[in-house]
């Protein structure tokens, strides 16, 4: 008698429903969190509640938003499979783990680093109790540091002539699955602890809960492995330049399974020998036929974007119909253009502003917005393309 029972208290803000009320049993708008359950999964629910459970705000929640945690969970299953079907025979001794740096790609650094960031910023937001932020940087790291991005760049590895190489990529594979699956389990323990063993990791330890937390490094720190800060900003700005040549596939309506040939005209010179030495990775990212860095080149007849390593080029001879993209274009601008006039009517109507709820009016205006950048843009694709018509 007499002891404190508990030294911390976490207080979440009022739980409403997707109108805005309060939820209570007497409105009957409350979850059954046994339904979610059922439905949805204990760790889903339990994940996406800590996701839209942010400090100081009220948690509007509907039976929706439990969906987020589903998909994160599959995410992490499919993972899992990815790296049993391709890493299985690799023994894993998380604690003894280390790399040799000759073997490590700059993709292979950059997760290596993100993944310290992120057991930092994690370690922080529990000892501060800022789960909803705790939550958001994992699922950021997991779904696209690592599934959208690394493991994507892993099969390169994974699939090598070279066994060294194969070995060290399922070894990154495996030490960054394994620190995800231990930051993620506090808040998702039933899914982490069934992973964890079905990956092979309870060598050091029975259960995911009696194996250490993780320890982050600092840059300092990873220089043993060959990481440093110019590796990580390099592959950062790569991601956008394929970002980049995407968003031209997309723009020119060119389906995502041709091979085409890219170009690349570097920023600077110092980039064109790292972009070339990586020439490999960014070939089957974007599914390129080939790749070219060229600092000198000089266009003729390419469509074009630019991104922070340089701008990227695809030629249009035998690719597209200028006159039926152009005409595709302009549909799709004349489209656009009405939507943006009957938005901007609807908006300049002081009947609408008066009467309309604040949050129906911020939509419109965000959708006008939206409209216009659309209208610009596509009025740049088809200058482009007019412009390239006029040269053939």
């Amino acid at each position: 008698m007499g002891d404190i029972p508990f030294s911390t208290l976490f207080i979440h803000g009022t739980v409403r429903d997707d109108t805005g009320r309060k939820m209570s049993k007497s409105l009957g708008n409350s979850i059954d969190p046994l339904a979610i359950i059922k439905d949805f999964s204990a760790d889903a629910l339990r994940f996406s509640l800590v996701m839209v459970t942010a400090v100081g705000q009220d948690v509007h929640l509907a039976k929706e938003k439990f969906e987020l945690g589903r998909n994160f969970l599959t995410k992490l299953w499919n993972a899992a499979r990815f790296m049993q079907m391709h890493t299985k025979d690799t023994p894993v001794h998380l604690e003894a783990l280390t790399f040799n740096p000759d073997l490590l790609t700059p993709d292979d650094k950059h997760i290596l680093a993100r993944l310290h960031d992120t057991i930092a910023v994690c370690t922080d937001n529990l000892e501060r109790c800022r789960f909803n932020d705790l939550a958001k940087t994992l699922y950021e790291f997991v779904w696209h540091q690592f599934c959208d991005w690394y493991i994507e760049y892993a099969k390169i590895g994974l699939n090598a002539e070279d066994p060294a190489r194969r070995a060290q990529t399922r070894l990154v594979c495996h030490y960054v699955f394994a620190n995800a699956l231990t930051l993620l389990h506090p808040i998702i323990p039933f899914i982490t602890e069934e992973l964890w063993h079905a990956m092979d990791y309870g060598a050091e330890a029975d259960s995911i809960m009696a194996g250490p937390w993780p320890k982050a490094f600092d840059l300092d720190e990873l220089g043993k492995w060959g990481i440093d800060s110019r590796t990580v900003e390099y592959v950062e700005n790569k991601h956008d330049l394929i970002r980049v040549g995407r968003t031209l596939r997309a723009d020119y309506d060119i389906s995502p399974a041709k091979k085409i040939r890219y170009v690349i005209r570097p920023e600077n010179a110092g980039m064109t020998e790292l972009l070339r030495a990586d020439a490999a990775s960014i070939i089957f990212l974007l599914r390129a036929e080939s790749l070219s860095v060229d600092p000198d080149f000089h266009p003729v007849r390419m469509i074009n974007g630019i991104s922070k390593l340089g701008t990227i080029f695809i030629p249009i001879e035998g690719l597209i119909d200028v006159q039926a993209e152009v005409q595709r274009l302009n549909g799709q601008l004349t489209k656009a253009s009405g939507d943006l006039m009957f938005v901007t009517r609807k908006l300049e109507s002081v009947e609408f502003v008066q009467r309309a709820p604040p949050e129906v009016i911020e939509q419109q205006r965000s959708r006008k917005q939206e409209l216009q950048d659309k209208c610009a843009k596509l009025c740049r694709l088809i200058a482009v393309l007019s412009e390239e018509g006029k040269m053939s």
